[in-house]
């Protein structure tokens, strides 16, 4: 997750954006997942607001999707949690491409949490919130729910003995890809 001050004829030029093929950190991201979704090649990108769920959902190739709310993006891809923690190269690529949306929506940092099941995720739930919390409500709550951030996210995932735990947060600042 990280934050966004998009109009509503913003969020339909950074779909056209989108369409034209940039930023190049996400067109290349879904270069990496095309092979597993080959009918996706040249599928563009699509926009609506839900009345229902009160925010702007946008739909991209290869599971991609973006929600907005008024002040929070909400990007959702199928690369699994702990694929993101351990694999570097993965890592690289899925950050790169969240550093390429967040700098489109002028946002300085994100939030990394679990897709499901662990308390950290709940925070999730903000995005559809009435309240609309912005994304420092959010890292509030995180911190006072679930403790501090990680201080990397391979450090997330531990294996014991006979189990895995991949329970925690990160906060990206993006240091390292803003000095490319």
């Amino acid at each position: 997750m990280f934050a966004h001050k998009l109009e509503e004829n913003e969020i339909y030029r950074f779909i056209q954006t989108l369409n034209a093929g940039t930023p190049p950190d996400v067109k290349a991201f879904i270069e990496y997942l095309l092979p597993y979704n080959p009918e996706d090649r040249g599928r563009l990108w699509t926009v609506e607001f839900s009345s229902f769920s009160g925010v702007w959902e946008i739909e991209g190739p290869c599971g991609i999707s973006l929600r907005l709310s008024k002040t929070v993006c909400y990007f959702h891809h199928y690369i699994r949690w702990r694929n993101f923690l351990v694999e570097d190269d993965l890592q690289r690529l899925l950050r790169a491409c969240t550093y390429g949306f967040a700098h489109y929506v002028h946002s300085e940092w994100a939030i990394y949490v679990p897709d499901s099941a662990a308390k950290e995720s709940g925070v999730i739930d903000f995005v559809w919130d009435e309240d609309a919390r912005d994304l420092c409500a959010m890292r509030q709550w995180l911190l006072d729910n679930c403790g501090e951030p990680s201080p990397t996210l391979r450090e997330i995932y531990q294996e014991f003995e006979d189990y895995a735990d991949s329970d925690g947060y990160y906060i990206d600042d993006f240091k390292d890809l803003k000095a490319c």
